[in-house]
């Protein structure tokens, strides 16, 4: 039964991923494009993080896939046939309702841009935490360029090992090219795993981290849901009526950080557990706005991996939410105004302004 409804499921969700990719590839930094394509022609080729991969191979298949994306590029993803019935690409109770004791799940809902996100995999477990349903899913048959380790839709929280382990592949290889980070250090030191290992010898080792950490991405979602929650739909009306502009990453990035702060969130997670390999983690993937938002954290940081004192790390998770709050509480009330969308746009690069530090 199971083998069926892969068979049945593998292509069709492979080909709305592509769909999606074809309508968002352009997102990307030219970088960040080619970074995630590798990613992707190693997992639909079965490479692993360790072994090497032709190159001449990678570059026909980017060029088979650019292609596609052309003759795709103004498609919408297709209903799935499965068992003689169509269902919605976004109907994932109905689907996974069809998956239920056949150790599989679907999900699809919307990333960053409105891009939409699409993955097909085993279900490893599932568990309930604030009143969610969490799903871990182990191996993946079917995705899209994104490479978010837990999602957030409704009332389902989809945890993603694969992802999470692929995250950290990557660290690991920056860990490599850059052992005197000292961010990257401290985590994978709070592992035991050496830059000096053989990355073949690490997988058992890197797998458990990869596990550890995707317990905090959960708690990001957590702390998600509890912020959206209280801001209301219009946050997410806000967000739709700048969305192709810097304002909007700036707006998710202070979302983010408000569910990273809170006390529902990921570093409130991390401190109550002394996760010091998962502190150093989350430091490592601070970029963008989120940085610039963050310098609390950051100063906190260099503090702690000298002292080892967690207070640090709690003040400065209790002022920069309260930080991120206030932000968050002027861009809505800018929005409320009705100012218009070039002016929601000024007020909100006004607030990106007073975070640069003054020369």
């Amino acid at each position: 039964m199971k083998s069926r409804l892969l068979n049945e499921l593998i292509p069709q969700v492979r080909e709305n991923c592509i769909i999606s990719d074809a309508g968002f590839w352009g997102y990307y930094s030219v970088c960040g494009l080619l970074l995630r394509l590798r990613e992707l022609y190693r997992f639909e080729h079965g490479i692993e993080p360790w072994e090497s991969s032709a190159e001449g191979g990678i570059t026909d298949w980017i060029g088979q896939r650019e292609e596609r994306w052309e003759e795709l590029s103004e498609a919408k993803p297709n209903p799935l046939a499965l068992d003689g019935r169509e269902y919605g690409p976004f109907d994932v109770e109905a689907v996974n309702s069809l998956l239920n004791g056949e150790g599989l799940v679907y999900s699809a809902g919307y990333g960053l841009y409105g891009k939409p996100v699409f993955f097909l995999a085993d279900l490893d477990s599932r568990e309930r935490a604030d009143g969610y349903d969490i799903l871990i899913s182990g191996r993946e048959y079917a995705r899209d360029l994104s490479i978010h380790p837990a999602m957030l839709q409704h009332r389902r929280i989809y945890a993603r090992r694969e992802i999470a382990r692929l995250l950290m592949w990557e660290k690991f290889e920056e860990f490599r090219a850059k052992r005197a980070t000292s961010a990257l250090s401290v985590a994978f030191s709070a592992y035991g795993i050496s830059a000096a290992k053989k990355p073949e010898d690490l997988k058992e080792q890197i797998q458990e981290a990869a596990d550890t950490e995707l317990r905090t991405y959960i708690h990001h979602e957590l702390g998600e849901a509890a912020e959206s929650e209280s801001a209301g739909p219009r946050w997410k009306e806000m967000l739709a009526s700048v969305l192709s502009s810097k304002a909007s990453m700036f707006a998710r990035a202070v979302m983010d950080t408000m569910a990273d702060t809170s006390e529902r969130g990921m570093l409130k997670h991390i401190i109550d557990e002394r996760k010091t390999g998962s502190l150093a983690f989350y430091m490592t993937f601070l970029g963008g706005y989120r940085s610039v938002i963050s310098r609390e954290i950051s100063e906190a940081f260099e503090r702690f991996t000298e002292s080892r004192d967690w207070g640090l790390i709690e003040t400065a998770r209790t002022r920069l939410y309260a930080k991120a709050s206030r932000i968050a509480d002027n861009i809505m009330r800018l929005y409320a105004e009705n100012v218009g969308e070039q002016a929601l746009i000024d007020g909100i690069q006004r607030e990106i302004t007073l975070l640069q530090p003054s020369s």
